[in-house]
């Protein structure tokens, strides 16, 4: 999938511009182009090297990448789409569902040694139009449940959600109630092995768990990626960063 020139125009103006050189040495290379073939690796899902660059050199688009994640210019590029959608009040924040998924790992910086301990869990929020509001990633190990604590740090948008709806794994009294605190409803089916003595779910939550249908959908867009799908890098920044450019 090309990257569109409108959209290519609009990443590459919010790229900073390459530090001047000192009098030896080529010319510094075009924005336009490190950020179309770092596009396309993104959504190949190969390393540069494996990929015919022919706007670019190979190892240029790497070392610019490596630069741009540093400085976190892509996390910032998306932060500024979301106040920006959010300022022509094209999104719906007032509702959001959450969900997750995972990313297996082929190496990387991650706590244990093997694949699964350094593989990666990719947690999506989409608000009530499926626009993706929040986005952040996590090590698969913990729940979803004490993953989402984190989740509204990292929203796109100024105002926070009046309801959040999710699958059973976020059902948890101490997260409603920590929820509750921040006037948050939290919305999920209950467990099986739940008492209906215990039940804290109101009447309306069938119908509106069954538009959760919206974030496994915005999750397969993200998966069209297939950077994304697999993790390459050993660092979790660079991987980061690639989430954030998608």
């Amino acid at each position: 999938m090309p990257l569109a020139e409108e959209h290519l125009d609009g990443l590459a103006g919010r790229v900073p511009d390459a530090p001047k050189r000192p009098l030896h040495g080529g010319p510094a290379a075009d924005k336009h182009n490190v950020v179309r073939e770092t596009f396309c690796v993104l959504d190949h899902g190969a390393k540069p090297n494996d990929l015919s660059l022919r706007t670019q050199s190979k190892s240029t688009v790497h070392r610019w990448f490596q630069l741009l994640a540093r400085d976190g210019v892509f996390e910032r590029i998306m932060r500024e789409t979301g106040r920006c959608v959010e300022a022509r009040r094209a999104c719906r924040p007032y509702e959001c569902c959450n969900d997750g998924t995972f990313s297996r790992a082929r190496s990387g910086d991650g706590p244990g040694c093997t694949e699964t301990e350094r593989a990666v869990r990719i947690m999506v929020s989409a608000d009530a139009r499926a626009l993706p509001v929040a986005v952040d990633m996590a090590w698969a190990t913990p729940y979803e449940k004490r993953l989402v604590l984190h989740m509204f740090s990292f929203m796109l948008t100024e105002m926070t959600p009046q309801r959040v709806i999710g699958n059973s794994a976020y059902d948890s009294d101490r997260l409603d109630e920590e929820r509750a605190h921040q006037r948050i409803a939290m919305m999920a089916p209950h467990h099986g092995n739940r008492k209906i003595k215990n039940f804290t779910q109101e009447g309306r939550l069938p119908r509106r768990y069954d538009r959760r249908w919206t974030t496994d959908r915005t999750i397969s867009r993200f998966q069209n990626f297939h950077r994304r799908c697999i993790r390459g890098e050993k660092s979790t920044q660079l991987f980061g960063e690639f989430l954030h450019l998608g």
